[in-house]
């Protein structure tokens, strides 16, 4: 069947008015593309119509836009790369759109894009743009760059996304085995040591499978974390706000659905069907609720914790529409498979992630040689004679090093030379164990000594210390203080990338560790953490009770009751040293506040009772003296 239109559209509905402005752009240029919204007719089914012209289009024009791509876009992505491995003169041409800061290509990199970033109608760009289309070279050689120049194929400390799929090697076995229990359970549990690619084989190798289609099924996937309200997340992803919803509109329409799902008005297994039928053409949903232990290190309330898993329980049942997936630190199993309807449900459905293999079959690269090799290979870059192996040797097999191999080679990127990365680089860096650690005291040394202090705050209220368990990350907002601010600049920028910073609709922006690894390589934050972690801990135990004061409408009988805790709060305003306690400050001094009144209102009750006493003893004396005059006067007589 011959195509019937030059281009055919690819965009997140987001972006679509600057989709339109390109589109008719293109349509100046005598090219006729198809934007979806020009061409589908009432009545028809648009997901089969967009299957066949797709499948028939002369090319695929792929917008990316601030907020990333779009669901669908993502299968209709995953379709077009495989028509272009079937038939190579076949363009995909990623496009970037104004706003686009970090744009999210990943695999999509690998083909010459255009950069409509700095205006939509950049007339050479849109030139290039219209002989992409047409399958012509894009002009003179200096008029675009070779984009796998651009493109860093390691992802340091941050997980493979499914955008980032093309460069995501060594997990094919957990992959399949992964897809194997799709196709058998609705819950399933992805366990292994921080730092052993748990949330990356999920991501990167289950959801793009998935997107392909198992089973000729079509696949929707939702991605949460459950943090501090598990139940206002699942009802974000199922239900967010209005884009042009104020912070106090998103925030009461979250809880509102929030409160439904608590209450049980709203089930998951109700909401799951609902948010298929208005996406016709899909019929399963995943849910991958990553870093599943933040159930038990952030949430505030363990009753929301408990609900929100008696959902996943309740909407995964037999013939259920969804499959959830959740990822969880092995540390952490014991404490959810105490709940005996939970460990009965993962009976058999846990895929445990382990050591990654060095060696492999003569004629075959083993799994770590995968992840240092092949995603160098899909951008052109090479290695130095000798310095896989030594790579190789120094990583080992120990559980829980892969983000440390990751920034490492992150970091050899950034230093290559000639197309190539270096033993030099490699000794500067300290190797795969001092990559990290080097990096952050760099940054932590280039502070004047007011940063430093505001660094060491900062980072302070970004761990919560383990109790049984290792450290752990905790999300934070993002400072009001201009220096710690800066602070967390430095430390996120696109050379450090050690903490990450992100916007909420509700909570607004915050910032986090990027990996618990660097909490547990950098001897300067682990020294700061130890120095105070029984401060830490008490932050924590008055900061659960802070929670439970807000969500109960604070009442005076949650406020910190007199005795050890109300003590532990006083200790924390006098002597908090580097731990910020602004946040709990208010709720400690009401407490302190009422304990005050109590003790005035008691000192003012025993007052009165020894002034009772008083006038009732002299009452009591003046009726003696009465009794004995009396007495003597009857004497007399």
């Amino acid at each position: 069947m011959p195509a019937s239109f030059d281009a055919f559209l690819s965009y997140s509905r987001a972006d679509q008015d600057a989709v339109e402005t390109t589109a008719r752009a293109l349509r100046d240029r005598d090219l006729n593309p198809f934007l979806d919204r020009w061409h589908l007719a009432p009545g028809r089914s648009w997901p089969e119509l967009l299957e066949q012209t797709l499948a028939n289009c002369g090319s695929v024009v792929v917008f990316v836009g601030p907020q990333g791509l779009g669901p669908w876009q993502k299968r209709e992505i995953y379709r077009a790369l495989d028509r272009q491995a079937a038939e190579t003169t076949i363009p995909v041409i990623p496009v970037l759109l104004p706003g686009t800061e970090d744009p999210a290509l990943g695999f999509l990199g690998l083909n010459t894009w255009v950069d409509l970033r700095r205006d939509l109608s950049d007339a050479a760009m849109l030139d290039i743009l219209a002989r992409a289309v047409r399958g012509e070279p894009p002009g003179a050689p200096d008029e675009v760059a070779d984009p796998r120049a651009e493109i860093c194929p390691y992802r340091g400390l941050e997980p493979f996304r499914e955008e980032d799929a093309a460069f995501f090697f060594g997990r094919d076995s957990f992959t399949e085995r992964l897809i194997g229990k799709v196709a058998e359970r609705g819950l399933i549990a992805v366990v292994g040591a921080s730092g052993s690619g748990k949330s990356s084989v999920v991501r990167a190798g289950l959801v793009p499978a998935l997107r392909r289609g198992v089973d000729g099924q079509v696949w929707d996937v939702l991605t949460i974390l459950p943090g501090p309200e598990p139940l206002q997340a699942l009802a974000r992803a199922l239900d967010p706000p209005p884009a042009d919803a104020g912070l106090m509109a998103a925030r009461a329409h979250v809880n509102t659905a929030a409160e439904g799902l608590r209450s049980g008005a709203i089930t998951l297994a109700q909401v799951v069907p609902d948010y298929l039928a208005a996406q016709p053409g899909t019929e399963r949903l995943l849910l991958v609720v990553d870093q599943f232990e933040e159930l038990v290190t952030l949430t505030r309330d363990e009753a929301d914790a408990a609900r929100f898993i008696d959902l996943l329980l309740e909407a995964t049942g037999d013939g259920s529409p969804l499959t959830v997936i959740v990822t969880l630190r092995s540390d952490f199993y014991t404490e959810f498979v105490r709940r005996r309807d939970l460990a009965d449900r993962l009976q058999d459905g846990v895929v445990n992630i382990g050591p990654l293999a060095r060696e492999a079959p003569e004629g075959q690269l083993g799994e770590l040689e995968e992840i240092v090799r092949r995603p160098a290979e899909a951008v052109a870059i090479g290695f130095e004679d000798g310095l896989v192996a030594r790579i190789l040797d120094d990583v080992g097999t120990e559980p829980g090093r892969l983000p440390l191999l990751e920034y490492l080679l992150t970091e050899l990127w950034r230093r290559r030379s000639r197309g190539q990365l270096t033993h030099e680089a490699f000794d500067e860096l300290g190797g795969v164990g001092g990559a990290i650690a080097r990096r952050a005291q760099e940054a932590y040394d280039g502070l004047d000594p007011e940063a430093q202090r505001a660094a060491r705050r900062l980072f302070l209220t970004l761990v919560r210390p383990g109790e049984g368990q290792e450290d752990t990350r905790v999300r934070a907002l993002f400072p009001d203080d201009p220096v710690a601010a800066e602070v967390a600049r430095r430390f996120s920028d696109a050379k450090t990338r050690l903490l990450v910073t992100g916007t909420d609709a509700i909570e607004g922006r915050t910032v986090e560790v990027s990996h618990e690894a660097l909490i547990r390589t950098w001897g300067t934050l682990r020294a700061w953490v130890d120095a105070n972690r029984e401060t830490l801990r008490a932050r924590d135990r008055v900061g659960q009770r802070l929670t439970r004061w807000r969500e109960a409408g604070e009442p005076d009988d949650l406020l910190l009751p007199r005795g050890l805790e109300l003590e532990e709060g006083r200790r924390l305003l006098d002597s908090a040293g580097d731990v910020p306690v602004d946040e709990i400050r208010p709720f400690i001094d009401r407490s302190i506040a009422l304990e005050e009144a109590r003790k005035a209102e008691e000192a003012r009750r025993r007052q009165e009772l020894e002034d009772e006493r008083a006038r009732a003893e002299t009452r009591r004396r003046g009726i003696t003296r009465l009794s004995a005059a009396a007495a003597i006067v009857f004497a007399v007589l």
